[in-house]
């Protein structure tokens, strides 16, 4: 199978911009080098060949960094003229893909994307996609997941000071989920596309391993300055 994917790149960056005011979120420096460089770079060592990048806000600074191909992937662009919100985003972008089943994911966060369990995944016939989590110490930033025999069972609102299984925010869709349900061209892939559906959909769990990095917030977007370049170190021995 093909690997490529889609990456939500058009982000505000709004509770950055106290340390990032010109840039979009996905073109934040990490160390010297933009966030969506560290994590194309992560893809291409996975295999992707071809990758959709959903761009907005600054899109004009996304394509004039990265062009039509990086580390020997093929680049595209969705631009979003309004925010169409996670689902309307992915599902924009998912009409330039090419496979019968594509990667989703944000463009703020980085953690060992676990590719091949979620591929393993929907070699079921009956799964219709797949979707990464992770364990975290603390879910007052994230909301739960109820995970039941390695599927989707359920969300639960965010529980401060709690430890538990959250969505990492990265999916592998089956294409032909695009044409299966009537969608607004706004919505949020997890309130308005996976809640409501959880009866009829079948959404295989697949853990991520390590660390779980969001550099939404100045303290997360600090502690990424050296903690990605040890993640990449660590997978490269």
């Amino acid at each position: 199978m093909m690997r490529e994917a889609v990456i939500l790149a058009g982000g505000l960056g709004t509770r950055l911009r106290s340390v990032v005011s010109d840039l979009p979120k996905s073109l934040a420096a990490v160390a010297g080098r933009p966030f969506l460089t560290w994590q194309l770079e992560q893809l291409a060592d996975q295999g992707f060949t071809r990758v959709v990048l959903a761009v907005g806000y600054m899109h004009d600074k996304v394509t004039a960094t990265y062009g039509d191909s990086f580390a020997g992937m093929a680049i595209h662009y969705a631009v979003e003229e309004d925010a169409l919100g996670t689902g309307g985003a992915i599902w924009q972008a998912a009409r330039l893909t090419v496979s019968e089943a594509f990667f989703a994911l944000n463009g703020d966060t980085y953690f060992d994307l676990p590719a091949d369990g979620m591929e393993a995944a929907l070699g079921d016939p009956a799964t219709d996609m797949a979707m990464a989590v992770c364990h975290v110490d603390d879910c007052g930033r994230y909301g739960l997941v109820d995970i039941t025999d390695g599927r989707l069972a359920g969300f639960r609102e965010k529980a401060p000071g709690r430890p538990g299984a959250v969505n990492a925010g990265a999916y592998l869709f089956r294409r032909s989920l695009l044409d299966r349900w009537p969608l607004p061209e706004r919505f949020s892939i997890e309130t308005d596309f996976l809640q409501p559906r959880l009866s009829e959909l079948r959404v295989a769990a697949v853990p991520v391993r390590g660390d779980f990095i969001d550099i939404g917030i100045p303290e997360d977007y600090a502690h990424s300055q050296t903690r990605i370049p040890e993640l990449k170190a660590l997978r490269h021995r």
